[in-house]
């Protein structure tokens, strides 16, 4: 919590969160926010069942390669917001 106190005195349009416990542990925003959710996977979660180096990037890359998909689209998404 200590790590984001400094946001405190801005006002924010929307957040956009990312992973999975984000809503029970995502700090307070005041004035009018708009949420944006999407929980992926949690990579050391995935790679917890993988025997290989490899297989655990893949697992990391994964993750990455869902995260820069859903940013691409932010625009778009945040433009139909306001039609």
């Amino acid at each position: 919590m200590l790590k984001v106190l400094f946001l405190c005195n801005i006002e924010f349009d929307y957040v956009v969160m990312v992973c999975d416990n984000a809503r029970q542990s995502c700090p307070i925003f005041r004035g009018k926010v708009g949420f944006v959710h999407v929980g992926f996977d949690d990579p050391p979660r995935l790679e917890a069942s993988v025997r290989t180096e490899e297989e655990r990037l893949a697992a990391y890359r994964q993750v990455r390669d869902e995260i820069k998909t859903f940013v691409e689209m932010l625009p778009d998404f945040f433009d139909s917001m306001q039609e």
